[in-house]
């Protein structure tokens, strides 16, 4: 926060604290502008509850002031780490409900063999992911019904089977809380499920269709999750993707009206981790948090996405369409990106979501967008189109080694994030284009840097590319290309102090900078 405070000191002392009785709960994924809530809490006589502990910290330094906070909460909260970062291809955006087993087991394929930068496998030895997302179950979205549909035959162990045969890990994605109303788990355990303020089971009010939702206090959900999930496990599965996650943490009646929403949500997610990860033993599955709210998961779960989703599946007739994709959703992903990098590391491995690289949904400079946002993210870097029917030039973008290069390394930073002006009226940070840093800034220990620099507008724009903003000096570097296709990217020769672009609409340059000593000089 840039504070208003006069003077060359920060305050050091807080005048005043409030605490609200009424407002947004950690359940609603956006505090901000989720619809307000009483918040209640039975307190026994002679008791009295104590909060998580609450760290307020100043610094001149918004970047660094985040950077120490959140560490210092990944720390308290036992931050979950694993070896790797994953990769790989998410059936969601392209395929959407209409996903079939042919669907999984040609593109797990087509990655292995035609991407093979993508299909290598990490130092550790955990694979490139084929994961299967929401479509699987009983149509339509009958959830709560975890079993494989008609399109599905041979079962999910016979699925993951298929994907392995390609030296490949498999995923699969499931809501663990929610419960369609239509679904045979809701008319054969109601009790299992949260009750609402008359003693009906309780609608999740932010779905379109009904859906309850499971109470994670209640003994018989919990042996539910452990046997689902240690099925799954026991059938081939070392990567899940749990979504809409804060269902578990409405305040509702429970089983145990003594814990809360909060406390529901990881007693819940506990079962899960323990059930894919044996305590005691390595970690080999990963455990995705979507829909979740963010710092109560710390510690659960080894990667959070961080953002909302940025495309819409399409589906015409049961078969699946061209998605909806467009630079609007890339804008919100990097907006997102910029707001919550801070988290890669410190609490999980971050999810910005998938890149693609439709067409005609895309243009090449706005699939590039996308790619570079992916790919400097720090986290995890999923495809999401269709590859067999993906254009040359497009499967290219994909497979350009430059970029894939820097997937699972740090984050880039926005340069001047906190330049922006404040308006504290709005739900977002950077809710406008121009809002946006252009300059994103990955340093590298020999004093070189990858920079990607990005036109969020509409129209072409120069930009003068000052090497002290980059790299904090001024200097003579060799500067090269990363989205050219030649391997190692096309040089742009040597450079002093600066350099000179112009950036089409929509667009991003990406560059690599080593620093050139006086006797490598011409």
């Amino acid at each position: 926060h840039r504070d208003e405070h006069e003077g060359d000191s920060l305050p050091t002392a807080i005048a005043s604290f409030v605490a609200e009785q009424t407002g947004s709960p950690l359940s609603q994924p956006e505090q901000r502008s989720g619809l307000p809530e009483e918040l209640r809490l039975e307190v026994a006589p002679q008791s009295g509850l104590v909060s998580d502990p609450i760290l307020l910290l100043y610094g001149d330094d918004g970047t660094a002031t985040l950077r120490k906070a959140l560490g210092a909460a990944g720390h308290a909260a036992g931050a979950r780490a694993f070896p790797t970062v994953p990769r790989g291809w998410c059936s969601w955006y392209h395929l959407g409900l209409a996903v079939t087993e042919a669907d999984i087991a040609r593109n797990a394929a087509f990655l292995a063999r035609r991407l093979p930068e993508i299909a290598k496998s990490s130092s550790n030895g955990y694979r490139p992911v084929i994961q299967i997302d929401d479509g699987w179950m009983p149509r339509w979205q009958r959830w709560g019904d975890w079993i494989a549909n008609e399109y599905f035959a041979g079962g999910l162990h016979a699925l993951a089977t298929r994907v392995h045969r390609h030296r490949l890990e498999v995923g699969i994605w499931l809501a663990p809380f929610h419960v369609a109303g239509d679904s045979k788990l809701a008319a054969a355990h109601s009790e299992w499920l949260l009750k609402a303020s008359d003693g009906s089971p309780l609608v999740d009010p932010r779905l379109g269709r009904a859906y309850h939702v499971l109470d994670p206090t209640h003994p018989d959900v919990a042996r539910f999750l452990t046997d689902l999930f240690r099925g799954l496990r026991k059938d081939g599965f070392t990567y899940f993707k749990l979504d809409f996650l804060y269902g578990a943490a409405y305040e509702a009646a429970r089983h145990d009206p003594a814990v809360t929403g909060t406390q529901a949500l990881r007693l819940g997610l506990k079962q899960i981790a323990d059930a894919v990860n044996p305590p005691g033993k390595p970690e080999k599955a990963f455990i995705l948090a979507c829909g979740a709210p963010l710092m109560p998961i710390v510690g659960l779960v080894h990667g959070a996405r961080t953002g909302g989703d940025v495309g819409v599946p399409q589906m015409e007739d049961g078969k699946a369409g061209p998605p909806h994709v467009g630079f609007p959703l890339i804008l919100s992903m990097a907006r997102n990106q910029a707001a919550r990098l801070f988290f890669d590391r410190s609490l999980f491995a971050i999810d910005a979501d998938v890149v693609m690289a439709p067409a005609p949904q895309l243009t090449p400079d706005e699939a590039r967008v996308m790619i570079t946002i992916g790919a400097l993210s720090g986290g995890i870097f999923m495809l999401s189109d269709d590859l067999e029917t993906l254009p040359t030039d497009r499967l290219a973008l994909l497979r350009n080694p430059n970029v894939l290069g820097l997937v699972g390394g740090a984050a880039a930073e926005p340069v001047h994030l906190f330049s922006a002006p404040e308006r504290e009226a709005q739900d977002h940070w950077f809710a406008f284009p121009q809002e946006l840093p252009p300059l994103w800034v990955r340093r590298d220990a020999d004093g070189g840097a990858v920079v990607a620099i990005y036109n969020w507008s509409d129209s072409a724009r120069p930009y003068r590319l000052h090497f002290s903003e980059a790299i904090g000096t001024d200097g003579t570097f060799s500067v090269a290309d990363l989205w050219s296709p030649r391997r190692g990217g096309r040089t742009l020769g040597i450079k002093r102090d600066s350099l000179r672009l112009k950036l089409p609409p929509h667009s991003v340059r990406l560059l690599r900078m080593k620093a050139v000593v006086a006797a490598d000089q011409p």
